[in-house]
């Protein structure tokens, strides 16, 4: 048996990925650290993209190291936590950008009204875990919206009065 400092980078990174077992075209979903936009993060040892997004560097395990680092790897599922290489493709941010809005993933008009489609009960929830001492992130996720929206949540119950 290995010690686990013998385990290879690429040992570890699979033991991070939950792969269904009917591979389907099902997202492999990355199960270990986020960032706040929900990308996976893995410490990048072998320099192979440059930075820790979990999805770029399963493309660069799969396909080859990503050398022009100005390319995005893209999400065909729009699952930020996938890591199955079927689904990923590389693109400027201009072509992310068009897949984008091609497929309504996050129109700017959707953006600026969904903070007006928040119940008030997830309002209320969002307060009481602050008040408990949970950080915007912690809330974002538990409640599911972005950090910019319970900042948003906050800083209007802040001005209302509503602590």
């Amino acid at each position: 048996m290995k010690k686990l400092s013998e385990k290879t980078y690429t040992e570890r990174f699979w033991e991070k990925v939950d792969v269904p077992e009917q591979k389907d075209g099902r997202c492999w979903l990355w199960t270990a650290g986020k960032n706040r936009d929900g990308y996976g993060v893995f410490p990048d040892g072998m320099k192979l993209v440059g930075e820790r997004r979990a999805h770029r560097i399963s493309y660069a395990l799969h396909y080859g190291i990503i050398e022009d680092r100005s390319l995005s790897v893209c999400h065909a599922c729009d699952t930020p936590s996938c890591v199955n290489p079927n689904h990923l493709w590389l693109g400027t941010n201009s072509e992310n950008m068009e897949d984008m809005h091609r497929k309504s993933r996050r129109p700017a008009v959707e953006q600026s009204c969904k903070f007006d489609r928040i119940p008030e009960e997830v309002r209320d929830h969002i307060r009481s875990l602050r008040d408990s001492g949970k950080n915007y992130s912690n809330i974002a996720r538990t409640v599911g919206l972005s950090v910019y929206h319970v900042k948003r949540v906050l800083g209007a119950s802040e001005i209302l009065g509503k602590n």
